[in-house]
Formats: structure tokens, sequence, C-alpha cells
């Protein structure tokens, strides 16, 4: 069981000790209490009191001046506790007292001025974080992988918005968003690439060859708009290639480089990695081959090499091996989902870490092609790398590969095109089978936390009687109303109806139609008539999902997945033949088509491939002229690189409120809101924590 500490600040204090609650909260065996949204809901005072009452230690933050709250939270303590004393941590922050504070605490108190311990140079936030962990716990601080809390932006223009103010908002700084604008890290450059000292004639051969060469300062602003105070101070770097070079380092008489792609495929990868290896070879071949390069594919993505014991051998990657590839789908490297990232604790996950540098020892860069969870793993290596002593320093490099389009800072991603395309196929020959053997078709597609790929299909067949999307809520009593009077238009022609769904939109009434589903209330008959089957594993997965704010981390389970689908195809099923009057009703069937596989398949169109091959091959300029740490993107009209501190800051997903997907209700033609109740409905949320009886 996790220790319980209060965190007593003032509120001038707040966004820093927001960042000592974030810190704390990535170690394993502490639970922070801090308070920054609480004491705005009106009734906080209770709350703070119930809170210091279960509290294992008491964390005394001492500002300049302590906050009139702050001196009750002490009072209030001193009451509930005659040991209280004992349960006291005291904490000055840079330029604060502990002088006023009424009682000395257990603990040696802390304090932080500049910024170290142990001889290693901290962030003061993290050393005070660091020094209260190992002072409560007596245990050791686990180094931290640089990933946020949960998802804390949709939307780059959320991000934007709120970088612009003067300082970033505590609940963002809680979640572990950096307190700053992030920059691209870049190794200093501290010589000339080595084609430099060739005569003039031969540089301008090399540089028609390479691509004109890019200054560092040169910046791309984030956002197009006009009159956004500010805005100009929020930039990303150019992608382009770069006259000063990092790699090879000198002396180095070989550049080792490896790639590994990670989750699922997607149309373009072959092109990615060709960009990456022709690029490579060509900068060799331009500075007259004055070192070995060597490159490797790594198999079996991340999970690969997370693996105990030996990997599978990398595959040596040439331009003879990847010729002809680029035009191919799938991955010639093969790639899987590693979710044991995102589910490992704090000690674990650092572990996992060490076993991956330690099986990239020789590597000199790393070129990362995956989905955001792989932007997140990619930040970690790097982080642990760059806190490592290591004989040879690491660059991390990421690319970003999602069928959903839910990376952020990542205009359009390739292969989202080719998926839109193929699953608008789909819909039209789906749609063509249920109108002429009248039937109701469900046609699950992509979507592991937004609705892109199944807004895109709605919106471009033109067939679609709704689309269901996880960033938009629904009832089964809702889109059975909807689709109901769909049916019920038609009659007298065919009536048939199209239903676009993606993978984890799951109704908010799911839970009420779960058969035996423990802990909830015995339904009325007719919910009981409405209830199904499940598998005792689909069951657990949607009641986890219920658990986790209706959100997926990482790859969407299979059992999730099956049960949505399940709950709306059979209910739907169920409603039809006991709530539309008619014999013709007793008979119509409800089918679904899950095409997913065959349409992350296929093969790139000729616009993606230029896209994949200019995204692998400006990774390359940029690694070689020391950039790491960054996400290689389109943005509006340019190439740029994101940090990856930025580019993990959530996952993006279709803005509600926004044109588009007005755009799609309009084609539709569903309502805005299907969120019917039913008189009984969502009784069995309660049970959200419950598992299906024996």
């Amino acid at each position: 069981m996790s220790l319980r500490a209060f965190l007593s600040y003032s509120f001038q204090d707040e966004g820093f000790v927001a960042r000592i609650s974030h810190l704390l909260k990535k170690q394993s065996g502490i639970e922070p209490f801090f308070y920054a949204h609480e004491k705005r809901t009106g009734n906080w005072d209770n709350f703070l009191t119930e809170n210091i009452k279960v509290c294992d230690v008491f964390v005394y933050i001492a500002g300049a001046q302590p906050g009139h709250t702050q001196a009750e939270e002490v009072d209030w303590f001193f009451r509930l506790f005659q040991d209280a004393h004992k349960r006291t941590l005291l904490v000055r922050i840079p330029g604060g007292s502990v002088d006023h504070f009424p009682k000395p605490g257990k603990f040696d108190p802390v304090t932080v001025e500049k910024g170290e311990i142990r001889g290693e140079i901290l962030d003061p936030a993290e050393n005070i974080a660091r020094q209260i962990f190992e002072q409560v716990t007596r245990s050791y601080w686990t180094p931290l992988d640089g990933v946020p809390l949960g998802y804390p932006f949709a939307y780059e223009k959320d991000i934007i918005g709120a970088y612009l103010k003067d300082t970033l908002d505590t609940h963002f700084l809680e979640l572990g968003c950096p307190p700053n604008w992030p920059k691209v890290f870049k190794y200093l450059s501290e010589r000339p690439g080595d084609y430099y000292h060739l005569p003039d004639e031969t540089q301008k051969e090399i540089q028609t060859k390479l691509g004109g060469f890019g200054p560092d300062s040169a910046e791309v602003v984030v956002d197009a708009r006009v009159g956004v105070q500010g805005v100009k101070s929020l930039a990303l770097p150019e992608a382009r290639p770069r006259q000063l070079h990092w790699y090879p380092r000198p002396g180095a008489m070989e550049l080792r480089v490896g790639i590994l792609v990670s989750g699922g495929i997607a149309p373009g990868i072959n092109a990615v990695i060709d960009g990456i290896v022709k690029r490579h070879e060509l900068y060799q071949q331009q500075t007259g081959k004055r070192y070995a390069l060597s490159i490797k594919g790594y198999r079996d993505g991340l999970m690969g090499l997370a693996a105990e014991g030996s990997v599978r051998e990398p595959l040596t990657l040439t331009s003879k091996v990847v010729d002809r590839q680029a035009e191919m789908g799938g991955s010639l490297l093969t790639t899987s989902r590693w979710d044991a990232f995102v589910e490992a604790g704090p000690d674990e996950r650092d572990q996992l870490l060490s076993g991956i540098l330690e099986k990239l020892w020789d590597i000199d860069i790393l070129y990362m092609i995956g989905g955001d969870g792989s932007m997140r793993a990619a930040h970690a290596i790097w982080k642990k790398a760059h806190a490592t002593k290591r004989k040879r320093p690491l660059s991390v490099i990421g690319i970003p590969k999602t069928m959903d389009n839910d990376i952020l800072w990542v205009w359009q991603s390739f292969g989202f095109p080719s998926a839109v395309d193929k699953a608008r196929e789909a819909a039209l020959h789906l749609h063509t089978e249920a109108k002429s053997n009248p039937r109701l078709c469900v046609l699950q597609l992509f979507g592991s936390d937004s609705g892109f790929v199944a807004a895109h299909v709605g919106l471009a067949s033109g067939v679609c009687d709704a689309v269901l999307i996880p960033e938009v809520e629904y009832t089964m009593e809702g889109l059975f109303t909807h689709l109901k009077a769909r049916l019920e238009e038609r009659y007298h022609t065919n009536p048939h109806a199209l239903v676009v769904m993606a993978e984890t939109a799951i109704p908010l009434d799911a839970l009420d139609y779960i058969k035996g589903l423990k802990g909830s209330e015995p339904p009325d008959d007719d919910l009981k008539d409405l209830q199904i089957e499940l598998s005792e594993r689909e069951a657990t997965e949607i009641v986890k999902f219920f658990n986790h704010d209706r959100r997926v981390r990482g790859q969407t389970p299979d059992d999730l997945r099956t049960g949505g689908l399940k709950i709306v195809k059979e209910v739907l099923q169920k409603m039809i033949k006991r709530r539309m009057s008619g014999e013709y009703w007793q008979h119509f069937r409800v089918f679904t088509s899950e095409p997913r596989h065959l349409i992350r398949s296929v093969p790139p169109s000729s616009s993606e491939v230029i896209f994949a091959e200019r995204l692998g091959a400006l990774a390359v300029d940029n690694a070689m002229a020391g950039y790491s740490d960054f996400m290689v993107s389109q943005w509006l009209t340019e190439y740029v690189l994101v940090p990856l501190e930025l580019a993990i800051l959530g996952r993006k997903r279709v803005p509600p409120d926004g044109i588009f997907w007005k755009s799609v209700l309009a084609s539709t033609e569903q309502p805005p809101d299907m969120v019917r109740r039913r008189p009984a409905a969502f009784r069995a949320a309660a049970a959200a924590d419950s598992t299906l009886s024996a």
C-alpha cells in the first residue's frame, strides 16, 4: 500500500508544488495529495480535513510567506494527531523559510537552493521531490522517464493556448507537462561536415545532392492564425540538411544505426525505411567513405528488444536490401505491439528501459517508427540513455506512424489517406449489400482513442446513417431511436442502415446490457430481455474501460473491441425485434464487418511513398547534425522537428464542437446528442469495478 503524503503549501507556490506532486506520482510507494483543483469547488475545507485525517505524513512546503490556508492546515493537523511532530516533514523551497513553522518534524528538513544532489545537477522541483521521497519512504528514487500522466491534451490549438499564457496551468504541470515550451535537444556540432575541407566546387556538388543547407536558427511558427498574441514565440525547428555534423564522432571509424518499427503496420513504413537507409549511404558516399556504415533493422519492434535473453538477429539493411520495397505494403521489419511499457510500474519500467539500452550498447542513432505509445517509449529511452554514462552517446529519433491519425503535431500521418480510401470502399460495398438484401450493418474501423478514420469514412462515403466515435458519447437508446426512424422511413422501399463504429466507441450504457455483471441491480423485465452474454474477458475489459474514464492507454485490447461490437450489434438486434411493430421486423437482421487488417495492409499511394521517403531522409539529415529526442513531421506546410517531450503531451482527437464533426453529422443526419436515457439506465454503472458472477 502506498504511503499517503499531504502537501501543504502557499497558493503563490502552487505551480512549483504541482511539479513536485507530479514527480512523486511517478514513483512507487507514495501517493501525494495535491488539492489545486478541489479548492475551486467551493466545498474544499471539509475535503482538506478529510484528506489530512488519512495522511501518513504531512509535508509542509515553506515558501517566502505562509498562506492563510496553509496555517489552518497546520492547525488541523496538530489537532488531529497527537504524534503530529513525528509525521511532519519540513521542506524549504528556494527563497523560503521554515522559521514560522510551529514545531519541528521527525525528519531532517529538506532544503534546496542550487538544485544539486549527490553530484547530480537536477531541476529544483525534482531535487525536492527526490529528497521527500527518499526521506519518507526510505526507498531509492527511480529515474524519471519523462512521460506525462495520462493524455493532458487532445488538440494542438489547446497546447498553443496553454503555452501562450504567462504561466502554464497548474493542472498541466501536475500531469507532467514541461513548464516552458520544449526545445529540441542538440549536441553541439563541434566541426563542419567531413566534406568541408574539399574544394568549393566539390562542396557545391555535395550540397546539390544533399539539398540546400539550413541554419539551426530557421524555425516554423506553429500557428498560422493572424493576431494571436505572442504566437511567434512558439515555433519548431525547420527540418533541413545541415552544414555542421555531429556524426560520425571525431576519430570514429564506424557509424552504427538502428531502425525498428513498433505497433501495427501502415502503408508507407517501407518507404520510411528506404529513405533512412539510402540517405545514410548518400552521406557516407559524399564524405569519401572515411567511415564504415552499419544499419541494423531490429525485428519484432520494442517487444523484441525488451525480451529477456538474446534477441532475434537484426537484419543488415543496405540499399540493395530495401530496393523496390518502398512501394510495398506492410513492413520489411517485423513489428509488434508492446503494452509492457504502458502497463508497468515505475521500477519495472526503469528495468525494461535498462534492458533495451543494453541491447543498443553499440548503436549511435536509433530511428523508431511508431505511434503515440512508441513516441513515449522513444522519449523514455533517450532520457534514460542521456542520464546514463555511456561510451557511445545515443540519438533517438521518432518517425510518426498511425492509422488512427492520433499523434499530436502531425498534419496527416502517412498511411491514413490510404486507410480512409480503403475503408470508404468497404463502406460503399457494405451499403450495397445491406440495401440489396435489407439489413442493418455495423462496420467497425480503427480508432483506439480517436475517431478520425470512422469520421472521414462517414463524410467521404455519404452512405452512413450513423458514425460512432470515442470522442462523442451516445447510448444504445439514443442510437436505436435514430436508426428506428431511418428504417421506418425506408420501409416501403428497401429498409437498411449502415453504422460506422470506431473500435472504442462503446455506448455510455454498455454496462446495463451485460448479463450477469456482479454487483449490478437486478434488471427490470424490459432490460433483462435486452441483456446479452459476453465472455468473462470481454466483460472485464469493458469494466476496465469505464474505470479508466472510457479511455484506452496503448493498443485496444481484442476483448474490448469484440465486446463493444457485440453490445452494439446484438442489443440493436433485440431492440428492433422487441420495439418495432410488425412481423417484418421480427426477421430483420443486423450483421457486422471488421476489415481493419485488410485496410492497413494495402500498398501506399504515390503521394504517401513520397511523403514517407522525405520523413526518413529528413530524420537522417538532422540526426547527423546532432539533433536528438525529436519527431520529424509535417506541420502546416513545412517539415519540422517536434521535441518528443511536446509530441507526447496527449493523443489527438476529433473536436466534437469543430466544423469537421458538424459536417459528419450533416452527412449522416444523426442528432448531435444521442445520449438518450431509459428510466433505469446507468444502474449498472455502479458496478464498474466488478466482474462477471460465476
